[in-house]
């Protein structure tokens, strides 16, 4: 539950609920409590006759967690919304304006004993994008702001704040010079005006030449003419008018800064580039869309092979070079997007990449966000009995990877429908190593305290997966866990790793107060044993102990249902620097590697 206390400059003092998962209470250990004190548009603009109008709205805050003032860097999103149709006029970085959604950089700040202050619109702070004068143009703007103290992530913290009308001086300042042309006070042109006008003769009869002709039209018998008049009606730009093959109306591209509307059509058969662009620093070509299902930039190739659009990027340095670099933002949008098809069973590519090289690279997947992914394959042929991939992958020689994979969290995420695999190897050697195999678990709310290594067994509690029709999954279940506390416990379940968020894909619906993890129970680890009976030896099976948590040596060398793994280090327990009290004795403790058979 997050308790949100703003104060505004005229010391009014309200306290708001705010709960941003509406009635279901958070979780207890990511409470964030959350005081901030604002001092909003705090504006005082330094004005005479020619000074510029400072945009920089001054806001300062104090930030609360736990009922403890934060203290250290914390990550701010500030926006600027039309209080009417809560569109954003202005955010920190410049994205999302249009929108309702918050800036995608955060503008990190110093807080100390914490209070915070910023200048919004100061683009000497890093993340912080200009104020432009003529976001105080609408009535009723408000300040919004998202905080994250880096545990417990972004939260939008409500109510918005009202605006007090010193900043909406940025809009009157704008006019307050309308009496002055270049700094001159318009009482001092009207002598020159006057005068100008009297003098009418000068006027009249002015030789024109080509440099006094700027814009408009002149009378014809006013130029002159022959040599030396600089004008030559049969030239145009230097070039003689036989020079240029007739054109109707805007068929023009000019050399700079032109821009054209229309269908752009160019038929040659050559085998150089119909369209070259050449730029050292900023974009050679760009393409921009706003319609639906439109295409910025679109090739089309219907030859030998021929490609629709082809990248190339050689470098003779060090430096990275991309052939083709793609960005997506915003919902929906696709970086590269590829489709194949066609009627004959000819291979076809969606996308087809190839790297050559020491440590080329033919696909590499980047993503961040909340459900990014940075490769993703989907195949759909629900019709018919063939073979469809929504990835295919091959490698070949000596060091090949059809998938190499590298994750925070997972390395590869697969889905699997009912009845058939989330992976499948049908290699003839080995189809699966190095291996530990893990289990999804809910942590019993009364669990005693985990900590990565200790042994857990199961509580009994279960969920049950369902499939798409609502019938029992045979694959997929959620158990409860909690640590153990018993020896010879045949409840025993595994090793706990971590405690995780299940992906937002996952079949378990949670609950506010729902915590989750992670437990080896397959391959070989490493878990925490005590000497509590007796040292520990390499070849051991192990169970669990009245030491909640740890495990110990187990009686006989038999595989029992209470056994958790055999162990496959050998340790001088004399040696072990480290111990635990428990009950009346205190034991020594090891984090040992072994081979886990509990499930």
């Amino acid at each position: 539950m997050y308790s949100h206390t703003q104060q505004v400059i005229q010391n009014s003092l309200k306290k708001i609920n705010f709960n941003p998962q509406g009635d279901k209470p958070m979780k207890k250990n990511a409470a964030l409590v959350i005081v901030l004190k604002c001092i909003t548009c705090l504006l005082v603009p330094a004005i005479n006759g020619t000074a510029a109008i400072p945009l920089i709205v001054n806001h300062q805050g104090r930030i609360s967690v736990n009922d403890t003032a934060f203290e250290g860097i914390g990550a701010f999103r500030f926006a600027l919304v039309d209080s009417a149709s809560g569109l954003n006029l202005w955010t920190n970085d410049g994205s999302g304006i249009g929108t309702s959604q918050p800036p995608v950089a955060p503008v990190s700040l110093v807080v100390s004993e914490g209070v915070y202050n910023v200048g919004l619109g100061n683009t000497s702070v890093p993340g912080m994008a200009a104020l432009a004068s003529d976001t105080f143009n609408t009535a009723g703007v408000v300040l919004r702001i998202w905080f994250d103290d880096g545990v417990n992530g972004s939260q939008y913290l409500t109510p918005d704040q009202a605006l007090n009308s010193t900043a909406y001086a940025f809009h009157a300042l704008k006019a307050e010079d309308a009496d002055t042309v270049d700094g001159v006070h318009g009482s001092e042109l009207q002598d020159a005006i006057e005068a100008h006008a009297e003098n009418t003769t000068a006027h009249v009869n002015i030789e024109l030449d080509a440099a006094r002709i700027i814009t408009g039209t002149v009378d014809l018998a006013r130029l002159p003419q022959g040599p030396g008049s600089g004008l030559n009606a049969d030239l145009l730009d230097g070039q003689h008018a036989g020079a240029f093959v007739s054109a109707g109306a805007d068929n023009w591209v000019n050399t700079n800064g032109d821009t054209m509307t229309g269908r752009l059509i160019i038929n040659a058969a050559i085998s150089s580039p119909l369209i070259e662009a050449t730029n050292e620093t900023n974009t050679a070509i760009q393409g921009e869309t706003d319609g639906i299902s439109g295409n910025a930039i679109r090739g089309l190739s219907n030859g030998i092979q021929g490609k629709g659009i082809y990248g190339e990027a050689t470098s003779i340095t060090n430096h990275i070079n991309y052939g083709g670099y793609f960005i997506a933002k915003g919902y929906q949008a696709r970086g590269v997007y590829g489709q194949a098809s066609s009627a004959e069973t000819y291979t076809k590519y969606g996308g087809y990449f190839s790297a050559s090289g020491g440590n080329g690279v033919g696909c590499r997947g980047e993503a961040d966000g909340s459900n990014g992914k940075g490769v993703y394959g989907y195949a759909t042929n629900e019709g018919t009995e063939e073979t469809n991939y929504g990835g295919y992958f091959i490698a070949k020689g000596g060091e090949g990877y059809g998938v190499y994979s590298s994750g925070k969290k997972y390395g590869v995420y697969s889905l699997g429908a009912t009845g058939g695999y989330d992976f499948y190897a049908a290699g003839g050697g080995t189809n699966y190593g190095p291996f530990t195999g893990g289990h999804e678990v809910r942590i019993a709310p009364d669990s005693p305290p985990l900590s990565p290594g200790m042994v857990v067994s199961v509580t009994g509690a279960v969920t049950m997966r369902s499939d798409e029709m609502g019938a029992p999954s045979l694959s997929s279940n959620m158990p409860e866990i909690t640590a153990s506390t018993t020896p010879n416990d045949p409840a025993v379940f595994g090793v706990f790793v971590t405690e995780s968020r299940l992906n937002e894909e996952h079949w378990y619906k949670a609950k506010a107060d729902d915590r989750f993890g992670v437990v080896n129970a397959l391959g070989e680890g490493r878990v925490w044993v005590c000497d509590a009976n007796g040292p520990v030896r390499v070849g051991d099976y192990i169970t669990t102990s009245a030491v909640p948590g740890y495990a110990q040596r187990q009686d006989d060398d038999l595989l029992h249902n209470y056994t958790l793994g055999k162990v496959i280090e050998a340790v001088n327990w004399d040696t072990v620097p480290e111990s635990i009290p428990s009950g009346d004795g205190t034991y020594k403790v090891y984090l040992i590697a072994v081979v886990y058979t509990s499930g």
